[in-house]
């Protein structure tokens, strides 16, 4: 997942909620961005093996 900075300022940590399911999320973290700058996450999920 990229995320980019589109304002004038720079930004600070961001916690997001990614969903997969209607219920079901998982949390990533972003650090802080520059103005205009962008960084991409590597989410991980995970499959239970039954």
């Amino acid at each position: 997942m990229t995320i980019k900075n589109q304002g004038s300022a720079k930004s600070t940590i961001s916690k997001l909620k990614i969903f997969y399911k209607k219920n079901k999320y998982n949390l990533a973290t972003a650090k802080g961005i520059n103005p205009g700058k962008s960084i991409t996450l590597k989410v991980k999920f995970l499959k239970k093996i039954s």
